[in-house]
């Protein structure tokens, strides 16, 4: 049996789209566990009608806590051999669990991860693989995650996948880190797995929302982001015997990117002081890391300022880090 995890937070608008793609899946042994997570309209009910004509999706109600507690919770409920996640707004091609199973089961990798359909209003935005359904299995995850020797090839999104609940169990999403925990939750993975297949199928539908596509990114997301990185920064690079020769290299890269990251990102927008505090202790520690001493002449005197709080100097010496740039869903 599968068990799909849709996490539920005030989504009636799409919601009833999320669990008819389920509904009409070809492979029909599944159970589709719906956290509400403390939704404040209609989103219940939607969850209970359904639940009330198929036996297949169940309804469990928490107070609000983040879809990171709702995926655990998802986890610690699911009865099936193996997991998928779907968002609420999102959708299931309808031969998407067949599909995943059958080369889960012909392949024996405990990760299956499918290839993406974006779509905005009904309309096919972008597919992420050609659609040929061709299937390739990797034994480098660790490797093709972190881009060691080569750039990364695994997304980072949990949905599209379907896990080996056996695969999970020392694996969780990091509760309080906004718009970043499936980035966590796949690094941890993907460093102890030991294979995984891809299907360039488009076996999950993603929906771009119209009036994300040009929304600046918050601090809160962009708080989340860094966060996110540290975590997987301290827990997995910085521990991981698997980076062999590459191990300078990969880390100096991931620093390096995070230090790009909080110094672009945050002198477009507004923070508090504690958030400023976290940003430049952040930067300082890259620095003391070694970071810095792969990073051009430029990006260190960005550095140095930032850490400096000279935001003046940096608005007169470069200042397109102070310039909005619109962003995606996602």
């Amino acid at each position: 049996m599968i068990s799909i995890i849709l996490p539920v937070y005030n989504g009636t608008e799409f919601l009833k789209f999320a669990l008819d793609s389920v509904r009409t899946q070809t492979y029909p042994d599944f159970e589709c566990i719906c956290i509400d997570d403390g939704s404040s309209d209609g989103s219940r009910e939607v969850v209970r009608r359904v639940a009330d004509e198929d036996s297949r999706f169940r309804l469990i109600a928490q107070e609000n806590q983040g879809v990171a507690a709702a995926r655990n919770r998802g986890i610690e409920e699911a009865c099936g051999d193996f997991i998928t996640f779907l968002d609420q707004d999102d959708a299931l091609a309808p031969d998407a669990l067949r599909r995943m199973l059958t080369v889960a089961e012909d392949t024996g990798c405990e990760v299956v991860a499918a290839a993406i359909s974006e779509f905005i209003s009904g309309k096919t935005v972008e597919t992420s693989e050609d659609g040929a359904g061709e299937v390739a299995v990797s034994s480098s995850p660790f490797e093709d995650f972190f881009g060691v020797g080569r750039r990364p090839c695994v997304k980072v999104a949990v949905w599209g996948k379907l896990y080996a609940k056996s695969a999970l169990k020392n694996i969780a999403f990091p509760v309080g880190v906004f718009g970043a925990d499936d980035y966590v939750f796949t690094a941890r993975l993907f460093s102890v797995i030991d294979r995984y297949a891809r299907i360039d199928e488009p076996l999950y539908l993603y929906r771009m929302h119209e009036n994300n596509v040009t929304m600046q990114m918050p601090m809160r997301y962009i708080m989340g982001m860094l966060q996110s990185r540290e975590i997987v920064w301290n827990e997995v690079l910085k521990n991981s015997d698997r980076l062999g020769a590459f191990r300078i290299s990969v880390c100096r890269r991931y620093g390096k990117d995070m230090l790009s990251w909080a110094i672009k990102k945050t002198c477009r927008n507004q923070y508090d002081k504690s958030e400023l505090e976290y940003l430049r202790q952040l930067v300082s520690r890259l620095r003391r890391e070694g970071v810095i001493n792969s990073l051009t002449i430029k990006d260190a005197i960005k550095c140095e300022l930032f850490l400096h709080g000279c935001n003046k100097m940096l608005r007169l010496l470069f200042p397109s880090l102070f310039r909005r740039k619109s962003s995606c869903k996602r």
